[in-house]
């Protein structure tokens, strides 16, 4: 599993913008160079099983995209298909490591959904390739579709609140403040 975080915030004139140019140049030097560095460690790890005493099993590779905001494309799939088709089959026709990483296997995330899906998987106990493999699957029915990867982790985990982390961050931060006026 790659993580590829990127400082991307679409600006609210792109998000309503009905010409797909106009979004894929927006976000030509952010997603797509997360795509082709994804597809480079897939192709990496894929020809090199052994890296630093590590062994890599012979589990599909999966890229996740973290992004600043949410861009509610959910998947590569979708970001090919609405906005940047030529693009996207340009980049895999192009890289040859594309074949060690499938467009399907490709996620975008908000931090907010990153942090949502690390508390579910130290609640839950799921290994995360599961998780993606489940929401691969779900993504390739037009029925059971997101926007947002953070719908299908409500889906799994119901329960699921605040990060702990986060909460515990909050009272620090809260506490240091308190402190002050106290």
């Amino acid at each position: 599993i790659i993580i590829e975080s990127k400082g991307i915030e679409v600006a609210e004139k792109v998000k309503i913008s009905p010409y797909r140019e106009i979004i894929s140049q927006r976000l030509k030097s952010s997603i797509f160079d997360g795509i082709e560095q994804g597809i480079s460690i897939a192709k990496f790890i894929k020809e090199n099983k052994k890296i630093n005493n590590i062994t890599f099993g012979n589990k599909e590779n999966y890229l996740l995209i973290i992004t600043y905001k949410e861009l509610y494309v959910g998947t590569c799939n979708n970001f090919k298909t609405f906005f940047a088709k030529e693009k996207v089959e340009s980049i895999y026709k192009q890289n040859p490591g594309s074949k060690y990483l499938p467009i399907e296997n490709i996620f975008f995330l908000s931090i907010y959904d990153f942090d949502f899906l690390i508390q579910g998987l130290k609640e839950e106990k799921y290994k995360l390739h599961e998780i993606l493999s489940i929401i691969r699957k779900r993504e390739s029915n037009e029925k059971t579709k997101k926007l947002t990867f953070v719908k299908h982790l409500e889906e799994k985990y119901p329960n699921i609140g605040i990060p702990e982390y986060l909460i515990n961050e909050f009272n620090n931060i809260s506490n240091e403040c308190l402190s002050k006026f106290i």
